[in-house]
């Protein structure tokens, strides 16, 4: 027997016997059209489980807080280069509004996330929402079927049939977006200018943070990669880099992010951003207990009031639960953040003895020892914005190298500290 898309009753039957259960004759089973229908039972009751079993389970929350704290960090980023004379006060002002718009976008996400995660269904919830689907899609099912799947009806001339709509992805409207934003254009008036200056770290260093605001990873990473060539040991460069190549390679860490976090860990164990992606490195490699002592570390000698605490306490917990241990198990191999009562702060700035040696070398020498040094001060006092005598060499400095600008800037922060600013 051939299935010809139309059913035929025997003459001599009284009912259809496919739905004549009185019947009972073997020829009803292997009509094909009970076969159809066989068929979309299975199909039907495979769906029913895909799309009824998530409501019977527990959602978990699967937050990624490093990129939150990426924003958190170019905020403090973007103040840093307004006092260094790097960025004007207008373009500051629009990287502070995307960064901000960006965070706020982010929790909201999360929120909605976690409250949706959070939420309990109660078992008799679970029954109503099955009962809801269940009808839905068997009525649905007919529906479609008696206005779609009709044996009797023809084919679809392929001349009829229309494409399918062209749906524009949502990353190339998103790079349509950033192309008509000023924070866009900023970075590529920037990327010119160090194509004529390329060896200026800080431009490089501005450029990277521009787009890691912007989500460009991969272009992020290549400026960063740039300052890091000219000057590895440079305050925040190898973090920074990590940073963007953590964001870049899909939130993991290749060979390459954990070398770079290792030699920085060398030179400097205090680095707190290199410190929290190489405790999130281990983590993701599940050493937890490797994760959890280096982020007892970098909990010890934050401040109170450091941007990343709450999302390193979030880690620290998840990774302490994943191998059952309480967090108070690990203690610090560090002391804490601050100077002694009876310490003095290294002075690592040019004093006035070191410009006055400095005078003796030649003009080009002279200029490279100066700014070598100012350039140590300027990262220490990053880090240290208290340091009223600091600020105070660093001026006289910035004088001496004629740079009129970072000069006043420098001025304009002690004159704050005088009058009692934080």
């Amino acid at each position: 027997m051939v299935w010809t898309g139309r059913l035929r009753t025997p003459r001599n039957a009284g009912a259809c016997p496919i739905f004549s259960a009185a019947e009972g004759t073997d020829e009803t089973w292997r009509h094909p059209l009970v076969t159809l229908w066989l068929a979309s039972s299975v199909l039907i009751a495979g769906t029913l489980t895909a799309l009824v079993w998530p409501l019977m389970v527990r959602h978990q929350t699967n937050t990624e807080d490093p990129e939150l704290l990426v924003y958190a960090d170019q905020l403090e980023e973007t103040e840093r280069d307004v006092e260094r004379g790097l960025l004007s006060e207008q373009d500051a002002s629009n990287l502070r509004a995307e960064i901000t718009r960006r965070m706020e976008r982010f929790r909201h996400g999360q929120e909605t996330h976690n409250t949706g995660a959070d939420e309990t269904v109660t078992p008799r919830g679970n029954r109503a929402a099955v009962g809801v689907v269940c009808t839905i899609l068997l009525i649905g099912s007919f529906g479609v079927y008696a206005n779609l799947g009709s044996p009797d009806k023809r084919d679809l001339p392929l001349s009829a049939r229309s494409a399918a709509p062209q749906v524009e992805p949502a990353a190339d409207r998103a790079a349509k977006t950033y192309q008509s934003s000023d924070l866009n254009r900023l970075a590529d008036k920037l990327s010119e200018t160090l194509v004529v200056q390329p060896h200026k770290v800080g431009g490089w260093m501005l450029l990277g943070r521009t787009y890691m605001t912007l989500a460009r990873w991969q272009d992020a990473a290549e400026a960063y990669a740039h300052a890091h060539t000219l000057s590895p040991g440079g305050q925040n460069v190898a973090a920074s880099y990590v940073e963007a190549l953590y964001m870049a390679n899909n939130r993991s860490f290749n060979s390459r992010s954990k070398a770079l976090l290792q030699a920085t860990l060398k030179a400097n164990p205090r680095d707190a951003k290199s410190l929290f992606y190489w405790g999130l490195a281990q983590a993701m490699d599940n050493q937890h207990e490797a994760a959890l002592q280096v982020w007892t570390d970098l909990r010890e000698i934050s401040q109170p009031d450091a941007p990343w605490l709450p999302t390193l306490t979030r880690r620290m917990k998840k990774s302490a639960e994943a191998i059952g241990i309480e967090i108070e198990t690990f203690k610090p191999a560090v002391s804490p953040v601050g100077p002694s009562p009876h310490a003095h702060p290294p002075k690592t700035g040019p004093t006035q003895e070191d410009i006055k040696a400095a005078k003796q070398l030649s003009s080009e020498e002279r200029i490279a020892f100066i700014r070598s040094m100012v350039d140590g001060l300027a990262q220490r006092l990053r880090d240290n914005p208290g340091d009223l005598a600091g600020w105070k060499r660093l001026a006289r400095a910035y004088q001496v190298l004629g740079d009129t600008k970072n000069a006043q800037a420098a001025e304009s922060r002690i004159r704050e500290l005088e009058h009692g600013a934080p």
